[in-house]
């Protein structure tokens, strides 16, 4: 988390919700691609319209108290923000070929 780079929403570790898009980012390691299937708790989310890459946390809740939001969903809720490790547990490792039958 503490080397990850500023992204659209901050410096987050960023989760899709299709393995299509997480795909897109891959990059073959001796012709086999590897995936991680994570737990993400997501909590109270806010939905961010509009992106914010100075984020280090979640925005506070909007009734006046410290308390904070415990993550950041994108626009379309396709992806999910936090900003603390704690809150994902890696539980598989998927290993694929992709490409031409």
């Amino acid at each position: 988390m503490r080397f990850s780079r500023d992204g659209y929403y901050g410096q987050g570790i960023y989760f899709a919700d299709s393995a299509q898009y997480s795909h897109t980012y891959a990059r073959p390691e001796q012709g086999c691609f590897e995936l991680f299937l994570v737990f993400v708790l997501a909590g109270n989310a806010i939905k961010f319209p509009n992106q914010d890459r100075t984020l280090r946390m979640p925005p506070n809740l909007p009734d006046g108290s410290f308390n904070r939001y415990d993550s950041v969903m994108n626009n379309d809720q396709s992806h999910t923000i936090i900003y603390n490790n704690q809150r994902q547990m890696p539980a598989f490792l998927i290993k694929y070929q992709h490409g031409r039958a």
